[in-house]
């Protein structure tokens, strides 16, 4: 199931007043806050679940009260590009549960990079999915929907574009190469796996996406990039 966290008036806690969204795909109203006293309130709802394995659609949103204006107030802006570890894939999981795709198990918003915007004060947009690389992974995502062809579009999993206007980031975090280096295959057909990384390919690519977003944000943003915290050995080909 889809789990979003709602937070009220301000609160940070990602751990409490979660809302499953049980029902399917089926058109459903989910009360995200009731009994509260009169006077304005701000609800902030976040997804929590990665689109590996969770989907929503925002159909309707409404209130017996009245919709105030927005708090326009600029903040810091910060986009991350990532695979599991940037989406916090099983990051809930005790040792003792050996499924991988429990929902309930995964928090989005418990990650090294929600953690740093929280700490300042920030906004953040993530485009994270378990299991994808830069151009390749060892897994059974088909190359075609890796970072490099899906940066683009408003999900790893959906056709639809990004309007990359919709958010321009001061910072641009990059966290992506571990699944890329962890791409083995058996290409000899003699049973013994071997190492598919292509340093010509990883680096090219990531070049490629880096030059792409740096001219649609323009001199202003700002780009860090990150090695895996499961391996080092990309570390000397970023």
């Amino acid at each position: 199931y889809t789990r979003v966290s709602v937070l009220i008036d301000g609160s940070t806690d990602t751990t409490k007043n979660i809302v499953v969204l049980n029902k399917g795909t089926s058109k459903y109203e989910y009360v995200l806050a009731s009994g509260l006293s009169n006077g304005w309130h701000t609800v902030k709802v976040l997804k929590r679940t990665e689109v590996i394995c969770t989907d929503m659609t925002l159909y309707e949103l409404r209130t017996d009260g009245y919709f105030g204006p927005v708090d326009k107030t600029e903040k810091l802006k910060i986009e991350v590009y990532g695979d599991s570890i940037t989406a916090g894939f099983g990051n809930l999981r005790p040792t003792s549960d050996p499924d991988y795709t429990n929902s309930a198990e995964q928090n989005g918003l418990q990650t090294y990079a929600t953690y740093a915007a929280a700490a300042l004060n920030a906004e953040i947009n993530v485009m994270a999915r378990s299991g994808i690389g830069m151009y390749t992974a060892g897994n059974d995502i088909g190359d075609a929907n890796h970072v490099r062809y899906r940066y683009g579009h408003s999900s790893f999993e959906g056709e639809y574009y990004w309007n990359f206007s919709n958010y321009t980031p001061d910072i641009v975090i990059i966290n992506l190469g571990t699944n890329d280096n962890w791409h083995w295959a058996d290409t000899n057909g003699d049973g013994k796996a071997e190492w598919q990384f292509n340093q010509t390919i990883f680096e090219a690519e990531y070049v490629k996406m880096v030059k792409s977003l740096a001219e649609k944000y323009g001199k202003d943003t700002s780009f860090v990039f990150l090695n895996g915290l499961m391996e080092q050995d990309v570390q000397k080909y970023i």
